[in-house]
């Protein structure tokens, strides 16, 4: 399991390397059967489960290297500036909605755009049928999605602003949508904004603000409102969509002397299938919604944070996006261990390793526990979070509860030292 996609990186001998680049290019390698390999292991770890499945985009952009790659290669296109190159990667992380546990992908879409596509005003992109348009992604994922996870007992599909799609609303059907609004819609009462202002606040709230994405970290005051809603259908929408859907709203808002100076308060408008009648449900669609970070996570674990992925120097479009869907897989491990790493999750170390890998694990254990209770490990073994203590303390983690627990950069780098060491031991037992 690699921790990085740049090649030279987890490939050292030029043998290794020659290796890597002809799997990478080579035709009968599909994206198909690397598809099937990231997204059928999902299936049995949902059964019986309310699951959180999480939508969102991210750019993987090449424009470093555009050197080395063929102006004409058609796997590779402008991404959000018009002069940079790449694709775009929208995959559907699930998770188990009572611990927060990545489970694994309901669905993983890669795509570029063409150099020569015509732009929104060329394409009359608001008289466009969904189905031609980018934003058709969110549904045919939630869909795909939907039926990949039938054996859960509940899919809640979860998805920022971008999401906000009437059709996706009026259309899909056997899953629960929570969808933070990013129009101010119609509503049987008007316009939501203002609808939302008449009501009362419901609750208060505090919520840990980690510190990131320009927001100083803080314990931010959040005021809760919530309430059914009929959102009515857009003007601009074909007619043949329903003339209304009825969800429900859960407004937070925070208050105005929690804000620090020079940030705007938070403000989320989530609107979602599920019944909110009461506050500790209205608290539970919040909780639900915070759970989206992970997807960001994800993303982090992929780029520069983490595996690199931008950084790699594969010479076709088509080899980089076989890259992508492997370089998922181990993000998604990483990830795994640092929810898993407080013990809440109670996930088995079989989500994740083999049973000989488990083995060295045992081995390990002996070797980076210290003599004093505060220095051993008080994870069950055999569990997710006793792995997950054993990467952490290789990465370089003291093992102390007094110390921030380990995160994504010291997982990464306990998961190359593992990886390392249970390659040489293999050989050693191999030998005896």
């Amino acid at each position: 399991m690699a921790q990085s996609a740049v090649i030279h990186r987890f490939a050292p001998t030029h043998r290794e390397a020659i290796a890597a680049y002809r799997f990478f290019n080579n035709a009968k390698v599909s994206m198909e059967a690397l598809q099937s390999a990231l997204l059928d292991p999902v299936v049995p770890q949902v059964a019986g489960k309310h699951v959180l499945c999480i939508q969102d985009t991210t750019e993987i952009n090449y424009s470093s290297h555009s050197g080395r790659l063929r102006a004409s290669d058609p796997e590779l296109g402008p991404i959000t500036h018009q002069y940079d190159v790449g694709f775009f990667l929208h995959p559907s992380l699930v998770l188990d909605a009572e611990s927060g546990l990545a489970l694994g992908f309901a669905d993983v879409q890669v795509w570029n755009r063409r150099w020569d596509q015509p732009d929104r005003h060329e394409r009359n992109y608001p008289k466009q049928p969904l189905e031609e348009k980018e934003s058709y992604r969110w549904l045919a994922a939630a869909e795909v999605a939907q039926e990949r996870l039938s054996q859960a007992a509940r899919v809640t599909h979860i998805a920022d602003r971008e999401a906000d799609i009437y059709q996706l609303f009026s259309r899909f059907t056997g899953g629960d949508l929570l969808i933070r609004a990013q129009t101010n819609r119609r509503t049987a009462e008007g316009l939501l904004s203002d609808y939302l202002e008449k009501l009362a606040v419901s609750g208060e709230v505090t919520l840990p603000i980690r510190g990131n994405n320009g927001r100083k970290k803080r314990k931010a005051q959040l005021q809760i409102r919530f309430s059914a809603v009929r959102l009515l259908r857009p003007k601009n929408n074909r007619k043949g969509e329903a003339p209304w859907v009825d969800l429900h709203v859960v407004e937070v808002l925070e208050k105005a002397d929690s804000v620090p100076a020079g940030e705007e308060a938070i403000h989320w408008c989530l609107l979602t299938t599920h019944t909110v009648n009461t506050l500790e449900e209205a608290l539970q669609i919040v909780g639900y919604y915070k759970a989206r970070w992970q997807i960001e996570q994800l993303f982090r674990l992929l780029k520069t944070e983490g595996l690199e992925l931008e950084a790699a120097q594969l010479e076709s479009g088509a080899a980089l996006k076989k890259l992508c869907l492997l370089s998922l897989h181990v993000a998604l491990v990483q990830l795994q261990l640092v929810t898993a790493r407080d013990g809440d999750a109670p996930g088995k170390a079989s989500l994740v390793w083999t049973p000989a890998a488990e083995t060295f694990m045992r081995v390990l254990q002996v070797q980076l526990e210290g003599k004093t209770k505060k220095q051993q490990c008080e994870h069950e073994v055999g569990t997710l979070a006793w792995t997950s203590w054993i990467i952490g303390r290789l990465g370089g983690w003291k093992g102390y509860t007094s110390q921030s627990p380990p995160g994504p950069i010291t997982m990464r780098r306990g998961l190359e030292r593992f990886m390392s060491q249970f390659a040489g031991w293999q050989l050693a037992q191999g030998n005896q």
